[in-house]
């Protein structure tokens, strides 16, 4: 990532960000908004694109070059809730025993495993997927609906039944399995 002195950058598994005052390497020096000075390696950043709305490394462009660990031997996560799958996307249920060093490595996983899930779902010709993220500071909710709309134009989202879920979930309907309806 190339930054500059002056560049506002975001801190990618903490609630920073501020405009860089120095750099030296891979060090990155910035002032946070509270007027103090923070130091992160590069790859510890994410650089705002527009406005910052959107980061030029996030989770949704990153996830393309994100290998798992366990590509072959990864049980997909799939119980039955009403006649649609139900997947709990929560870390300590799908990988317990994985520790992962950055947040954003989770973040990752977690889409993969929404990858695979939906990738099953229409091969088995399944319609509708629940996926249980719980509430948080809706990270993932938001990276998983981007990863479909940019992925999958056939399938349409919409928050899961509160009596079940709470704010906890997202609800997938998949209308057509043609293979050509999917980006």
């Amino acid at each position: 990532m190339n930054l500059t002195i002056g560049d506002l950058v975001m801190v990618v598994d903490e609630n920073l960000r501020g405009t860089v005052t120095r750099l030296e390497e891979e060090k990155v020096f910035f002032e946070c908004e509270d007027g103090f000075e923070y130091c992160y390696q590069r790859s510890q950043l994410l650089k705002p694109v527009d406005d910052g709305i959107e980061f030029e490394l996030s989770a949704h462009k990153a996830y393309d070059s994100f290998v798992s660990t366990e590509p072959n031997t990864f049980e997909l996560p799939i119980q039955h809730h009403k006649n649609k799958w139900l997947i709990d996307l929560h870390i300590e249920t799908l990988a317990p025993k994985r520790n992962f060093v950055l947040q954003h490595e989770a973040l990752l996983f977690q889409l993969e495993v929404i990858k695979k899930c939906i990738e099953a779902a229409i091969h088995k010709r399944q319609r509708k997927i629940i996926f249980v993220h719980g509430v948080g500071k809706g990270r993932l909710r938001h990276e998983m609906r981007y990863f479909i709309d940019h992925h999958y134009s056939g399938i349409e989202y919409f928050d899961g039944d509160y009596r079940d879920f709470g704010f906890g979930a997202t609800e997938l309907i998949i209308h057509d399995f043609n293979q050509d309806d999917f980006s």
